[in-house]
């Protein structure tokens, strides 16, 4: 169970109440009540790694993790698809922005501070209909 971003264990005792306000002779069932004994910080999933099956989960990721992007477009094409502050704008701390979307995910643990763009369009040395041929990513990569 989680509260205000952390987790935690919850003890008590269920109970159901003796005044529910339901009708004699409704089908419903009354509601639980749990009665709390306790409340404590329980530590965050993926601080310990299981194991499954001889693969171990990975831990939390917390902290700033940048990226960068580097806007390519073919040789072909003249048209550049979107324009530098479309880029600039992924990485806002605003909703939509990326920044924001890993903030509130992680209840404020992990961020994308520190990401930014290339200053402009690259040119690949490929055509766009080259993309289809059955060549590996990194060639790709040494193409542009």
């Amino acid at each position: 169970m989680q509260f205000n971003g952390k987790y935690v264990n919850v003890k008590g005792t269920s109970a159901i109440p003796s005044e529910t306000g339901l009708k004699s002779g409704s089908t419903k069932s009354p509601p639980t009540v749990l009665h709390v004994i306790s409340i404590s910080l329980a530590p965050s999933p993926g601080s310990q790694a299981p194991a499954i099956k001889d693969v171990t989960a990975l831990g939390a990721v917390t902290g700033s993790h940048p990226w960068v992007t580097i806007m390519c477009k073919f040789s072909d094409i003249a048209d550049e698809p979107n324009d530098l502050a479309y880029f600039q704008g992924m990485y806002a701390d605003t909703k939509p922005g990326l920044n924001h979307y890993w903030k509130e995910l992680s209840f404020g643990t992990a961020n994308i501070d520190g990401s930014g763009t290339g200053t402009g369009w690259y040119t690949c040395q490929i055509r766009s209909r080259i993309i289809i041929l059955p060549i590996q990513k990194r060639e790709r990569i040494e193409l542009c």
